[in-house]
């Protein structure tokens, strides 16, 4: 596999801080599929949850529009038609795989995923990666969709930001976690009572700066910033700095808008012919 250039090295940790930014789970898809999508161009992208357990398939789209909402089911029907997602089942794998890996555009243009989802969409190729595997349990991976097939290049971004995106998406759940266990009224006055450098500094925080980012963020030191996060935890009564950007974002009225949708993937329909 290709090593990234200089220059892509840069793009992707550029993005890494937004990716790493605190937000609910509920909402961590879209913005992780967002920030994919400016490192490797494509007409769709989407994140997917696959139960193994129960046969189903939770999926956030982007851009979500109802043309995608409706053929989304079909998708289901014929997922075993999937070859990347065939052999992830078989073995595993968690690298990045096109399904031009595996049957060239003639064959996969026979199937029934082709016509019934793809086609549609105006998609010829899929560029995926699983970064959460919990075998015979559940499945949680990205997948790039577009009209034309995806680069050496272009796989090398996204085997080099898989191991980032579980990480964040390990977060975004423990984040969801402190939000919920957080936010009383009397945790949430103490917001109130910070000082301005304190409230600036719990926003760097919200949007995963680290004390060296916020340092130079506010043109002072990182002992500086570290003193200020030891007395900010300790005004909010909170211990990590989870909590703290859980309270913020209680404070602001955060909460999820992403539009998902559930598809059942273990009943699939005969061969397309």
């Amino acid at each position: 596999m290709e090593k990234l250039s200089s220059a892509d090295s840069e793009r992707l940790l550029a993005a890494l801080p937004k990716l790493y930014a605190f937000c609910p789970a509920e909402d961590f898809p879209r913005r992780m599929a967002k920030i994919a999508s400016r490192l490797v161009p494509c007409d769709h992208i989407s994140y997917n949850e696959v139960d193994l357990r129960q046969g189903t398939m939770r999926a956030v789209a982007e851009p979500h529009d109802e043309i995608y909402d409706q053929l989304a089911p079909a998708f289901g029907q014929f997922m075993h038609q999937h070859p990347v997602i065939q052999h992830v089942a078989q073995t595993g794998s968690r690298a990045p795989l096109a399904i031009s890996d595996f049957v060239p555009p003639s064959v996969f243009r026979r199937t029934g995923l082709y016509n019934e989802f793809f086609r549609p969409l105006g998609l010829m190729d899929q560029l995926s990666t699983t970064f959460i595997s919990v075998p015979g349990v559940r499945l949680v991976a990205l997948a790039l969709n577009r009209g034309a097939a995806f680069t050496e290049r272009e796989r090398a971004m996204v085997e080099t930001l898989r191991p980032h995106l579980a990480v964040a998406h390990l977060n975004s759940t423990r984040f969801s976690q402190a939000l919920n266990s957080t936010g009383d009224p009397e945790s949430l006055d103490r917001l109130a009572r910070l000082t301005d450098r304190q409230y600036e500094l719990l926003q760097l925080i919200g949007a995963g700066y680290t004390n060296a980012q916020a340092a130079e963020a506010l043109g002072i030191r990182v002992g500086t910033v570290k003193k200020h996060v030891e007395h900010l935890l300790e005004r909010l009564g909170v211990e990590t700095r989870l909590g703290a950007a859980s309270l913020l974002l209680k404070s602001n009225g955060g909460g999820s808008t992403t539009p998902w949708w559930t598809i059942d993937v273990s009943k699939p329909r005969a061969p397309h012919t």
